[in-house]
């Protein structure tokens, strides 16, 4: 299974639930991203709210649309991933923590966003531990095969050379004969 395509979908359903309801009560529905939201939390704009709320989300999504192939920045990725996915957590907790109050209860928007993080969270571990270097038995038989045939070839070319040597220094030591005895 991709994981990484699990990595993109979860960050792309936490992102979306900006939409649903973050809070529901007997009689109140509270989306995330709205103006009084944003007036209660004291935060100057809905946009600012969105950025604190749901900017990890898009960092999220942005590190796991780039593909890099170095092990040491695809672990690093996946740190930062977790980090970003940790601060979603904690700033979700806060804000539906002061939005719940005493009245009303977790929204759909409020669980998934929990889940989309959390399983973020377990799905960069999962990558984290497969970015490693995977060494196995057939790999290191395959390098060996073809050490042996690099080694084979070079011996071979050596062998040529050192032969051709050989027969060039004989040559000259048979034409200072020659010319030295006449």
């Amino acid at each position: 299974m991709k994981y990484k395509n699990i990595l993109i979908g979860t960050t792309i359903l936490g992102l979306v639930t900006f939409l649903l309801p973050v809070v529901t009560g007997r009689d109140m529905s509270l989306a995330p991203i709205s103006r009084e939201v944003a007036s209660y939390l004291r935060a100057r704009s809905p946009l600012i709210l969105f950025i604190a709320w749901y900017g990890a989300f898009s960092i999220t999504l942005i590190l796991s649309l780039v593909n890099i192939k170095s092990i040491i920045f695809s672990r690093i990725r996946f740190v930062i991933i977790i980090l970003l996915n940790i601060y979603t957590i904690a700033v979700h907790v806060s804000i539906t923590g002061e939005l719940l109050g005493r009245s009303g209860g977790l929204g759909y928007g409020g669980a998934i966003y929990y889940f989309c993080a959390v399983a973020n969270i377990f799905v960069s571990i999962i990558l984290f531990k497969e970015g490693g270097l995977n060494i196995r038995k057939k790999d290191l038989l395959k390098v060996a095969e073809k050490g042996v045939a690099v080694g084979k070839a070079t011996a071979n070319v050596a062998t040529n050379v050192a032969k051709t040597a050989v027969a060039e220094v004989k040559k000259e030591i048979n034409n200072h004969k020659s010319d030295s005895e006449v």
